[in-house]
């Protein structure tokens, strides 16, 4: 329960924030020059091919946006833009949301480039949806306290969600580990 529940301070879940905020805008910019070849309505996964490869439609907003290539611009400038506002602390809550959403929409409109990192910050990028990574280092916090609303240290709140984050991590490099120790 402590371990769960003891409140700490915010500052840790805050930095995690900021750098998954610049991990999802660096990608953004690594695929960019190739974001049609990998997105596009004919690029070389086939939107249909790609539902079928991830099973369905899960959570896609590909499978609600026309398929051209402004909608898969359209995604990765949303996805890239959560990235940036996501790292600065302005609106983080909804920040996380829509990172979350274009990010796995993106993994499911081309599921073969999908590697373990980007399965792991999905996942990240949803336990943060449910955080107080905004309480700390962020625009938010500073607008808050412009109100008045906040003042002095950032008050300390419950840490699950960042323990949830730091479990996946632990079971991640556990099966890592196993997978690596049963050979080649």
């Amino acid at each position: 329960n402590r371990f769960f529940f003891e409140p700490e301070s915010p500052l840790p879940i805050a930095l995690y924030r900021i750098f998954t905020g610049l991990l999802v805008l660096v990608n953004s910019f690594l695929v960019y020059p190739d974001l049609l070849n990998f997105y596009g309505p004919r690029g070389i996964v086939l939107p249909s091919t790609a539902l079928h490869l991830a099973g369905g439609t899960g959570l896609n907003i590909f499978t609600y946006l026309p398929r051209s290539e402004f909608s898969a611009i359209l995604v990765f400038t949303i996805c890239a833009l959560s990235g940036l506002t996501l790292a600065l602390g302005l609106g983080s809550r909804i920040s996380a949301i829509i990172a979350f959403v274009t990010f796995v929409s993106i993994s499911h409109r081309n599921p073969i480039l999908l590697n373990s990192g980007d399965s792991f910050m999905r996942i990240g990028l949803f336990f943060l949806i449910f955080s107080h990574a905004g309480d700390a280092l962020s625009i938010d916090r500073l607008i808050r306290m412009a109100r008045g609303k906040e003042t002095g240290p950032p008050t300390l709140k419950a840490p699950w969600a960042m323990r949830l984050i730091q479990l996946q991590l632990a079971f991640l490099y556990l099966y890592a580990f196993v997978w690596k120790a049963m050979g080649p």
